[in-house]
């Protein structure tokens, strides 16, 4: 799992951390921040080459770890870098545990 997110601060930056292994039916603390929202992407690792997240691109390193400020402007992703589709969760109204259920 990869993890994104703007600091609650400076809406001109991404955040981007990863990967986080997460083995099947378990939960794992991805990050932590106060920012509302937060974006998620997955990757298999069993060569099945599924991924999950949608919606807003972001720059990741493989294999990693990683962790990387990314430009919100819409520029290309750096060298060794590469883009991956993010899935948004949050609310409006304030902070709070988010939790993303993955399913085959």
């Amino acid at each position: 799992m990869a993890v994104a997110y703007q600091p609650v601060d400076d809406d001109s930056i991404f955040l981007s951390e990863g990967w986080v292994p997460v083995a099947s039916d378990t939960c794992e603390n991805l990050a932590n921040t106060m920012n509302a929202y937060s974006y998620f992407h997955a990757e298999a690792d069993d060569g099945s080459g599924d991924t999950w997240g949608s919606g807003t691109g972001i720059c990741v390193i493989l294999p990693g770890p990683y962790s990387l400020t990314v430009k919100n402007d819409g520029s290309a992703c750096d060298e060794g870098e590469e883009l991956r589709d993010f899935t948004k969760l949050g609310s409006r109204r304030e902070p709070g545990t988010l939790t993303w259920n993955i399913t085959d």
